[in-house]
C-alpha cells in the first residue's frame, strides 16, 4: 500500500491539520495525518506530508510500519496450531506467516490493525519437531507474492521459535 504524499506550503500545512480537524468532525472521509510525518525540504518553502497511521513505502516496495512486532514463545503441541502471543501492527491489510526451516509456508492468518494474541491453524501440519519462523507480511491480493513488513529499524518483522511434537 502506497503511503499518499500531500506537498503543501508550511502556511498551507496548518490549514490542512484545521481543515482535516473541522471536515473529520462532519463524518467526511479525509487523509488521517495524525502521527503523520512532516519532512521539510532544505531551501524550500514546502514540505511534504506523509499520511498514514505510522506506515510508509519505501523505495523498492518496502512496507515499513514502525509499530509492528511480534512476540512467539517456543511451544509444544500436536502439530495442528500455532500460538503467537503477541501480533502488533498497524497496517490495515496485514497478514501472520508461518514458515517452516525450508522456508515453506505452513500456515497463515489475517490481522488487523491492534495487539492481538492469533492462533494460527496450519495448513500444512507440523511431522517433525524443530525451529519456525513467524513473519509478518502484506495481504495484497493483487501482489501474488509476499512482501515482509519492516519494522523502524529496516528490519523485517520475524520471530523465530522452536517447536515441539508432544
Amino acid at each position: 500500500m502506497n503511503a499518499p504524499r500531500l506537498r503543501v506550503g508550511l502556511l498551507g500545512l496548518l490549514g490542512l491539520v484545521c481543515f482535516v480537524g473541522l471536515t473529520g468532525c462532519a463524518g467526511e472521509r479525509v487523509p488521517d495525518v495524525t502521527g503523520a510525518a512532516i519532512i521539510l525540504e532544505p531551501g524550500s518553502t514546502s514540505a511534504t506530508v506523509e499520511v498514514g497511521a505510522g506506515s510508509t513505502q519505501a523505495a523498492g516496495r518496502r512496507d515499513v510500519d514502525r509499530w509492528a512486532d511480534l512476540d512467539v514463545e517456543d511451544q509444544v503441541g500436536d502439530g495442528t496450531r500455532v500460538r503467537i502471543e503477541a501480533v502488533r501492527t498497524s497496517l490495515p491489510r496485514a497478514r501472520l506467516e508461518i514458515l517452516d526451516a525450508a522456508g515453506r509456508v505452513v500456515g497463515t492468518d489475517v490481522v488487523t490493525p491492534a495487539v492481538q494474541v492469533v492462533t494460527v491453524e496450519l495448513t500444512d501440519p507440523i511431522r517433525a519437531s524443530g525451529q519456525f519462523v513467524a513473519r509478518l507480511v502484506v495481504d495484497d491480493a493483487a501482489d501474488a507474492t509476499a512482501r515482509s513488513i519492516y519494522d523502524d529499524e529496516g528490519e523485517p518483522v520475524t520471530e523465530d521459535f522452536d517447536y515441539r511434537l508432544g
